[in-house]
């Protein structure tokens, strides 16, 4: 694969991960500045506008980045940082180590229930524009989800709320691990569009 093709790869897998706050596309808003491949390793640098609040969720767009990234079958190696947008250089935002103390837990919980409940209901849209019919959703397990940056963002919160990722584990579930019956995908679907509209 030449670099232009995979550098395109690269930009698409990105397209995958959602400022948790804005609720778009870290590639819509412009974070991500410059993208360079060297043979399997990718080395994307993220620009920080100034209004974004980096401590806050930083770490969080970084561990969706290398999950999105690391579903590319060609990547052997993901090098992310993150610079202002101001010129200066590669700055540390806590973001690598979000429990070192500059983020309160519970502030901490918050976003990752949100980007949780965001990226499962992004998932779920993305199956019912394919074609699924919300009753084939509650039959659906983890491992019948297809390899895409999108779903190794979702699998990456779904560890983060430390739900189970195996492959026999239900796909659809609740943020306290419960499965979601048949009877119950309507309502749920509805709780996830309120939730995620709120956050």
């Amino acid at each position: 694969m030449d670099r232009s093709a995979a550098g395109q790869q690269v930009r698409e897998a990105l397209s995958a991960v959602i400022e948790p706050e804005l609720g778009r596309p870290i590639t819509d808003l412009g974070f991500v500045s410059a993208v360079s491949i060297d043979g399997g390793r990718v080395h994307v640098r993220l620009r920080v506008p100034s209004y974004f609040r980096l401590r806050r969720h930083g770490w969080l767009i970084l561990a969706d980045a290398r999950a999105a990234l690391g579903a590319l079958p060609w990547a052997d190696a993901v090098d992310l940082c993150f610079a202002d947008d101001r010129g200066g250089g590669r700055i540390d935002p806590g973001a690598q180590a979000p429990d070192d103390g500059s983020v309160p837990e519970r502030q901490r919980s918050d976003v990752r229930r949100a980007a949780f409940l965001d990226r499962q209901l992004h998932l779920i849209r993305s199956l019912l524009d394919r074609g699924l019919r919300r009753g084939e959703l509650v039959a659906l397990t983890v491992g019948d989800l297809p390899v895409s940056a999108e779903s190794a963002v979702y699998l990456q919160r779904r560890a983060e709320m430390l739900l189970p990722t195996e492959a026999g584990a239900p796909l659809v579930v609740t943020e306290d691990g419960r499965a979601v019956g048949a009877d119950e995908i309507d309502d749920h679907l509805a709780r996830l569009r309120v939730t995620t509209a709120r956050g």
